[in-house]
């Protein structure tokens, strides 16, 4: 169930999101400060209540169709060329949306299945349709070890009511390389926050069954999590990714057999 935030927690996501309308999306400043600014007060006054309304500005502006375009365009594009040096032989997208990251690895040479929950895949407007997929359900219940060379779990584990349950899938499946990257809490990003930022793109952008649990953790906590069981070998952290107003943390991990 949708949650009333504290009203800094508002503000702030209208301060990042005013940031994203403008760097990324290409809203002038004076049209980026005045629709965050609406947002917030409607979110201020009505609380999730305001999120059908959200969604339906954003709509009838063409501000969802741009958003959404940059999230197909340039932050997948984005996210694929940093995961790229580190994926190793070939590769499944574990929950993986649309399937737009896999779809350009696959594009760069990667050898990519997909997989995600069918109705979640449905969801969105576009997904990749040139690319091999399997349903999610089927593929934790019927997974062989060991039978992919690397597994890419790309901000899917804080969707998962249970994430541990993901990471071990993805460590079962990967002979070679597990990479996770997460948004995680930070001393200016609250747990609050993360919640916030999920709540506005599954209902106010869109509207989708994506699940939104609230297992957002430190970076320290995703990488313990891994520990005596897969090494890490490389790790890096990104400010923003086109669209998307949080930062983004990277982490490559050699299995342990």
């Amino acid at each position: 169930m949708e949650m009333v935030f504290p009203a800094d927690v508002y503000r702030q996501f209208g301060s990042r999101a005013c940031h994203t309308l403008h760097a990324d999306l290409g809203y002038s400043r004076h049209e980026s400060a005045e629709l965050a600014d609406w947002v917030v007060q409607l979110l201020l006054a009505k609380g999730p209540a305001a999120y059908s309304i959200i969604h339906d500005f954003l709509v009838g502006h063409g501000i969802q169709h741009r958003w959404n375009g940059i999230f197909h365009h340039c932050r997948s594009a984005a996210m694929a060329q940093w995961l790229l040096p580190h994926v190793r032989g070939n590769l499944i997208d574990l929950l993986c949306g649309n399937g737009r990251i896999g779809g350009i690895l696959a594009d760069l040479g990667i050898p990519t299945i997909l997989s995600e929950r069918g109705p979640v895949r449905d969801s969105y407007p576009v997904f990749e349709t040139s690319r091999p997929w399997l349903e999610y359900d089927v593929l934790a219940n019927e997974t062989v070890s060991r039978s992919y060379d690397t597994v890419l779990l790309s901000t899917a584990l804080h969707h998962e009511p249970v994430p541990e349950q993901l990471l071990q899938l993805g460590l079962k499946l990967a002979s070679s390389r597990v990479i996770i990257v997460e948004n995680c809490i930070e001393a200016d990003l609250s747990p609050e926050m993360h919640m916030l930022v999920d709540d506005f793109f599954n209902y106010c952008l869109n509207k989708t069954p994506l699940p939104c649990p609230a297992q957002h953790r430190s970076a320290n906590d995703w990488s313990g999590m891994l520990e005596g069981r897969a090494r890490i070998i490389f790790s890096d952290r990104r400010d923003s990714m086109p669209g998307i107003p949080l930062s983004h943390h990277l982490l490559v991990a050699e299995v342990i057999h």
